[in-house]
């Protein structure tokens, strides 16, 4: 009696069971505190449901190739790897773009980029080589253990981030199985079974697969199904419902200036230039990775004194929010008054965007601009910041970047060598920044990261003594600020960068003004502020475009209405502040959250389905900010 084999058609199908079956168990494993039975079951149910229709897709796409695919090898490699490619391109590249920054000198990034791409585009074909000869031999197990190794591995690393990136190792892992997996010799039982029983199965799963896509899942489930890095569906079927969407909504009378092209919206004039005295000098300096919390528990007095007693010298912002939860995405937002999509980025930096720098204003004023640069991608290539001066750090022998012991002496020098009139001065400093390893390495990670902020604490005092020294108090503005705070596992996130809750965009702001009284301010105000808060400190109007308002109304004593909404950016998740509601759209997850921050300020219990059409106003209007601010 004739063997049969499971075939190419059959095993496509079954190589994307088998990677829900390896999902079903990182789903059971979640940890799941305050999460449903109800909730769980539709998890395990829609992602399981939508790898099956990705099988179908794919034992689809194997039965056409089969019928009009080339019959030289060679051929169908071309093929396969422009397949590949036009993926990565479409997919894979903004992930690949943040790898090469992340790993990469600025200049070398495009390359690192290109490369990448190459690799990837070639990959699939190689595997598929691969997994043709172990599929004609024994070796075939050993395939199959691979691919399904490779399944295990996608939902280990790179948690929470780089989504394109895993969809193209499931697509690798599934090719590898499919070969392997085709000439496996069926049981006999199975293979004498009817064909159309085979067909009746092949109907259920399409079936079952086709409403896992088109039937959109609540918004608890939707938000659940990204915590699992194999789920590699979810976040295109999600990106294609939020595009289809509107972003026309009814905007509150207080936003309307804001929710319209501010491109030719006329200046705004300075009402803060009686504030500071004559010929002053104002220190902006900011710690990278600080949270606010740290702040707010006197048993940290200890460890960060010099902190401690500036806050108590300063109007204390308690509820500042960042434009970002990354340096350079950041500050770039803050010194042109744009969000992350209203600026033109090449790269890795801003170099080109045409946007109006506030220090480029104050110079022009005749406010001399000095950038010392602890992190190289503030530099004025990236920034394009307007500083006539610069002051470039290498780091130190064993050290990642450069710390703030070699930052604050060069501060100490250039204050020496003024001559007079207005000073700016713009540091950013390095201490507390992963793997914190820059201050010793013993203790966990969160021990770690605060002895790097006490060596920023006691850099930052050793500025206010040498200023004090010199006889400088008088006419020195002191403003500290984080560019973004640091996860520690909150949200699924180690670190900073991948999301705009509030672990990561709440940061500190003291800015201390002599003869400004200290106060705390519990208004919400977000560090896209700092740039129209400092023209206006200098006698200089605002422009237009920039998305802020100055704070210099706090300085006086006053307590403004501030109207500008709050937003926050990264490459593909919007946040913005709705009254008590925070609102996070996250269109590479295909994720859609509001939370009431105050009875929720962790951000666990996600509103959207709860709140009904208000949720759905909410999110229109972020969607409508955004799209009225992005870049054209």
């Amino acid at each position: 009696m004739n063997s049969r084999r499971l075939g190419a058609v059959n095993a496509s199908l079954l190589s994307w069971i088998a990677l829900a079956a390896v999902n079903a168990v990182f789903v059971a494993m979640l940890s799941r505190k305050g999460v449903s039975i109800g909730t769980r079951a539709f998890h395990h149910a829609y992602d399981a449901g939508q790898l099956l229709f990705a099988g179908v897709l794919s034992a689809a796409s194997v039965a056409l190739w089969q019928r009009i695919a080339p019959t030289r090898r060679f051929a169908a490699d071309v093929a396969l790897a422009a397949l590949a490619g036009l993926v990565a391109f479409l997919i894979v590249s903004d992930d690949l773009a943040n790898f090469a920054q992340r790993m990469s000198d600025e200049t070398l990034a495009p390359y690192v980029l290109a490369a990448l791409l190459i690799g990837l585009a070639v990959s699939l074909p190689i595997v598929a080589r691969l997994g043709a000869f172990l599929g004609r031999s024994r070796a075939r197990y050993a395939g199959i253990a691979a691919a399904i190794g490779l399944a295990v591995l996608n939902n280990l690393v790179l948690k929470n981030d780089y989504r394109g990136v895993h969809l193209f190792v499931s697509l690798a892992a599934a090719v590898l199985l499919t070969h392997c997996l085709a000439e496996t010799v069926l049981p006999t039982p199975i293979a004498h079974r009817p064909k159309s029983l085979g067909l009746a199965a092949h109907g259920v799963v399409t079936l079952v697969g086709a409403c896992a896509v088109i039937i959109p899942p609540r918004a608890d489930v939707s938000s659940e199904l990204p915590r699992v890095n194999g789920a590699v569906v979810a976040p295109l079927t999600s990106r294609i419902r939020q595009a289809l969407r509107s972003a026309s909504t009814d905007v509150p009378a207080e936003w309307e200036p804001w929710f319209e092209s501010r491109e030719k919206h006329p200046p705004i004039p300075s009402t803060g230039a009686d504030i500071l005295p004559k010929d002053s000098i104002v220190l902006l300096v900011t710690v990278d990775s600080m949270r606010p919390n740290l702040f707010d528990d006197e048993k940290r007095r200890a460890q960060l004194p010099r902190l401690f007693e500036l806050r108590s010298r300063s109007v204390d912002f308690a509820m500042t929010r960042s434009p970002g939860a990354r340096t350079l995405p950041t500050w770039g937002a803050v010194h042109t008054g744009k969000h992350y999509s209203g600026l033109f980025w090449t790269g890795v930096n801003i170099g080109k965007d045409r946007s109006t720098r506030f220090p480029t204003l104050l110079e022009k004023a005749g406010v001399k601009c000095v950038n010392f640069v602890s992190y190289s991608a503030l530099n004025s290539k990236n920034l394009k910041g307007g500083y006539s001066e610069e002051v470039p750090f290498k780091p130190k022998a064993g050290q990642d970047y450069p710390l703030s012991e070699q930052v604050i002496p060069a501060i100490l020098e250039r204050l020496d060598k003024h001559t007079g009139g207005p000073l700016f001065i713009f540091a950013h400093l390095m201490d507390p920044h992963y793997p914190y390893n820059a201050a010793g390495t013993k203790g966990s990670a969160f021990d770690r990261y605060l002895r790097e902020v006490a060596l920023a604490d006691k850099s930052i005092g050793a500025l206010w003594d040498g200023v004090a020294e010199r006889g400088l108090l008088d006419r020195t503005t002191f403003i500290v600020a984080a560019d973004h705070g640091e996860a520690f596992g909150q949200h699924n996130t180690p670190y900073h960068t991948i999301t705009v809750y509030e672990e990561l965009i709440r940061v500190p702001l003291f800015v201390r003004i002599p003869g400004a009284a200290p106060r705390r301010v519990q208004d919400p105000v977000s560090l896209l502020d700092l740039g129209p808060t400092l023209l206006d400190l200098f006698g200089v109007s605002t422009p237009g475009s920039f998305l802020a308002e100055s704070l210099t109304p706090y300085f006086r004593g006053q307590s403004p209405k501030l109207t500008r909404p709050i937003a926050a950016e990264r490459i593909y998740t919007q946040g913005l502040i709705v009254g008590n509601h925070k609102v996070v759209i996250d269109r590479e997850k295909g994720t859609e959250e509001i939370f009431d921050l105050t009875v929720d300020p962790e951000e666990t219990n996600n509103l959207v389905e709860s709140l009904g059409p208000q949720g759905e106003k909410e999110l229109a209007l972020l969607r409508a900010f955004f799209k009225t601010h992005a870049r054209r």
